[in-house]
């Protein structure tokens, strides 16, 4: 994530401010925090942080998928609300990982509440494990998701981290769900769209990819 200056993106003058870069991440995280303050006046007992940790993750998994995503969206369908998309990507990954610290911290305020409730609710040792795993990915993405820090990393390992990093927190985002279905009587609507909302992402990212590969073909013979 380098500079938009050095690849030639400059802000458009028809978005204001706060829908450009930092200040859109921090619109965004502004967002997540008034309203887990909100629930959280509205409901000061433990039925307020787990809809804090549902909301959360939610608006979280929102984020990801957009960020995800972005580029995929522009490649597709070339425009200038797609061109914003890839633009912001970086500071919508930001934002999506202060949502998700929010989430984070609802969960670990709902087992110091409410221990006994939340071993009846918590995912299996080995999963906890791989989750933990991907925030220590989200949290090295947010930390060289900066010029300089991405400078410093250099662009072979800053892909590979960002890459990786992406893919990696999609399959937890899918395992969550398929594990939080097989401990329910029924399949609930708001996973089915969560799902969704996941496989939509990877596919379009799937045929951008395809689509890049046939067009550096196309170019590569072309020059022969």
């Amino acid at each position: 994530m380098y500079s938009l200056e050095a690849v030639g993106m400059t802000t458009p003058s028809y978005y204001g401010k706060w829908q450009e870069g930092w200040y859109l991440c921090a619109s965004l995280t502004t967002v997540v925090l008034a309203v887990a303050l909100a629930i959280g006046v509205a409901q000061p007992d433990v039925v307020g942080v787990r809809a804090v940790a549902v909301f959360s993750a939610r608006f979280a998994l929102v984020l990801f998928c957009t960020a995800f995503a972005a580029s995929a969206l522009h490649t597709l369908w070339p425009a200038p609300r797609t061109h914003w998309l890839k633009r912001n990507r970086r500071y919508l990954g930001v934002a999506f990982a202060a949502a998700h610290t929010v989430h984070m911290a609802a969960v670990i305020a709902f087992a110091i509440a409410a221990p006994a409730l939340f071993d009846t609710a918590k995912p299996p040792f080995a999963f906890s494990i791989l989750g933990a795993i991907g925030y220590l990915f989200m949290y090295a993405m947010v930390a060289t998701s900066f010029d300089r820090t991405a400078a410093w990393l250099g662009k072979s390992a800053w892909k590979w981290l960002h890459r990786v990093g992406s893919y990696y927190l999609w399959s937890m985002f899918i395992s969550a769900f398929t594990i939080y279905t097989l401990h329910r009587p029924t399949v609930e609507l708001h996973v089915v769209l969560c799902v969704s909302l996941l496989v939509i992402a990877i596919s379009l990212r799937s045929v951008a990819a395809w689509i890049r590969r046939s067009q550096l073909k196309v170019q590569g013979a072309a020059a022969r």
